[in-house]
């Protein structure tokens, strides 16, 4: 979470910079700025911004299934005191998860599971590494989670991690499309509308310099600078739009 958070501001201020310095370019040379100046993310700017999708989907994933199994199966059986550390690890991961999908346009597809399954085959070879060199927990444990017990109960790891890449994560995987689905929900009511307005006025005409005539006409949160293909599609049927009007 900390790597990706990390990098999607480094992201958000390369962008920034980006944009602002290609709008005063434009400006010295009296190009018009309207629904251009965002059309000049560069090509790393495009490979940094897949790579924070691909922590998004990964991260979002592994918080949510973090959350749903211990609180399901390890706390109950281990009776551990509610202490803020374990509810930071615990819970409040999960709705930093949530939070910050609601509040950012970054698309969530179903098959996108797959990148979660590849790091938590990663996580597991890990785990028996870590077992084979005698790596024990806080308690002195010759594990790390009760469920990864592979020296004790090699069946139960087993059938833990089968449980975990075929059924928790694409579970997880749902909830995040269903909470993609709820965040376009609320961009179509009214009442929060402005939310997605504010967004596009600050990057048009606070950022790239432009007016409001030329803000976006869709506001569909699916409509994402991380879908390249989409979004540059997007973006040039605006700009027609605006060279046929003039």
């Amino acid at each position: 979470m900390v790597i990706y958070y990390l990098l999607a501001f480094c992201n958000l201020a390369w962008a920034f910079l980006e944009i602002r310095c290609c709008s005063h370019r434009r400006k010295r040379a009296g190009v018009s700025i309207e629904c251009e100046a965002l059309l000049s993310l560069s090509l790393p700017l495009y490979t940094a911004l897949n790579l924070q999708w691909l922590l998004h989907s990964v991260m979002g994933c592994f918080s949510l299934s973090v959350s749903f199994l211990y609180w399901t199966i390890i706390h109950p059986s281990h009776q551990h005191s509610l202490t803020a550390f374990n509810i930071n690890i615990h819970f409040i991961n999960s709705v930093q998860t949530a939070v910050d999908l609601l509040l950012s346009c970054t698309p969530v597809h179903l098959t996108h599971f797959i990148y979660p399954v590849l790091a938590a085959i990663l996580y597991i070879i890990f785990a028996v590494v870590y077992w084979l060199m005698g790596g024990t927990n806080q308690s002195g444990q010759p594990y790390i989670y009760s469920i990864l017990d592979f020296g004790g109960r090699p069946l139960l790891a087993t059938l833990s991690i089968l449980g975990v890449c075929l059924v928790c994560l694409p579970f997880c995987q749902l909830l995040l499309w269903k909470l993609q689905l709820l965040r376009e929900w609320m961009v179509d009511c009214e009442k929060l509308r402005w939310m997605a307005v504010k967004r596009e006025v600050w990057w048009w005409v606070k950022v790239s310099g432009g007016t409001d005539s030329g803000l976006m006409a869709s506001l569909d949160p699916s409509v994402s600078v991380f879908e390249s293909t989409r979004w540059r599609d997007l973006m040039e049927d605006q700009l027609s739009q605006s060279l046929t009007l003039v």
